[in-house]
Formats: structure tokens, sequence, C-alpha cells
């Protein structure tokens, strides 16, 4: 029965344990200093509301405030119209998209963050069920 409660208990501690933002995914790219997250729903479906949270930070961890943030949703197994949306500014270093994936399959989320002047690019895959 010790063993039991013991595996229950376990089990129920690792339920506990998600990513970031309640199970969220979260990936981050570093490019030309600057850090891109990109913070997606963790299991992403066909035409259903998306939101993607962007998280910029200098190479010393400081949020970049006042970038042009936009995403370009790619499908790589075949071409798709265009899917560009523009992100929010939230006044803390994180930006805010809204979209809809179209299809199922193998997407890549390209950001694309203007700072200074400089646009960067960060690409991230993404698995998106039908």
């Amino acid at each position: 029965m010790q063993r039991l409660i013991l595996i229950i208990g376990l089990l129920a501690l690792l339920a506990g344990c998600g990513g970031a933002q309640g199970g969220a995914s979260e990936q981050t790219q570093t490019v030309d200093g600057l850090a891109i997250t990109l913070i997606g729903q963790p299991e992403p479906a066909t035409g259903k509301p998306q939101k993607w949270t962007v998280k910029l930070a200098d190479s010393s961890g400081q949020p970049v405030k006042g970038a042009d943030v936009y995403l370009d949703l790619i499908m790589t197994s075949m071409t798709m119209g265009q899917n560009k949306p523009l992100a929010t500014d939230n006044g803390d270093g994180t930006y805010t998209a809204e979209g809809v994936y179209s299809m199922g399959g193998a997407w890549q989320v390209v950001v694309h963050a203007e700072v200074d002047g400089a646009d960067r690019v960060a690409t991230f895959e993404v698995s998106v069920a039908d």
C-alpha cells in the first residue's frame, strides 16, 4: 500500500511539471546577440486560434523594447498563401501575435524582429495536428 501511495505521489508530482505558461512550448535562438524566444501553444492544431508570445533580450539578458516583430508561418511540405501575423508590442520586451494554421503537418514559424534598423530572423520548427 505504501508503494502505491508513493507511486501516486510521484505521478502527481510529474504531472505538475510543465513548460512555460502552463505547458506552452518554448524555443530560443540567439541571432547577432539578440535572444529570440518563441512561446507557442503546447499542441497546436489545424483551424484553431493560436497565440504566440515572442520575448526579445539583449546579450546581457535585458528585455528589448520597441522592436517591430512579425511572424511568417510556412508549411514545409507545400506552398501555401502568405500567413504573416503582426505582433503587438506589450511594452516589456514581449510581443504577442495571433493566427491560425490552415493544415496539419510540419511548419516553420519564422520570427522577424527589427531592432535598431536591423532585421534579425529566427526559424522555429512546429508540428501541427490535424
